[in-house]
């Protein structure tokens, strides 16, 4: 149990979630509206189901779901609003998620690899794929020398 926190749903209700659990959020952290306009939808797609550092550098520029997926087939279902991807090792982002996805601007990858963005779809689309080259070096580094 992670406790409560508070969260807006997808029609910008508060609501409240005890725990994070393990399933797709169908709510979304944060502010739906700012100064009338509707905040960008950021997917959180794996790997991290709670908020953290996303969060809150995002507050107040745009809505974080945590789908937590290990198939990229749900993603424009529960998420058809989604402006861009956080997308850590668990998933892969097909073609088949990409084309569906309308609103899809940009996904984020946070590794040094592309290897689970289909890189083609996503230019096809006019998707920016970016990543972080240098995640995890020092502890890689670290590691090997360990070994």
């Amino acid at each position: 149990d992670v406790g409560t926190r508070q969260i807006a749903d997808v029609d910008g209700q508060n609501s409240y979630v005890r725990g994070g659990g393990h399933k797709p959020s169908l709510f979304i952290e944060g502010k739906v509206r700012l100064n009338g306009k509707s905040l960008p939808l950021v997917v959180i797609t794996d790997y991290i189901i709670e908020p953290g550092p996303e969060s809150a550098v995002l507050e107040g520029s745009a809505r974080v779901a945590f789908a937590n997926l290990f198939d990229d087939a749900k993603l424009a279902e529960l998420y058809p609003d989604a402006e861009a991807f956080i997308v850590f090792h668990d998933i892969s982002i097909t073609a088949r998620a990409l084309s569906q996805l309308k609103r899809l601007r940009g996904v984020v990858r946070c590794g040094v690899g592309y290897d689970n963005v289909d890189l083609v779809a996503a230019g096809e689309a006019g998707i920016v794929v970016c990543n972080v080259p240098d995640y995890g070096t020092e502890d890689v580094a670290d590691h090997a020398i360990m070994m």
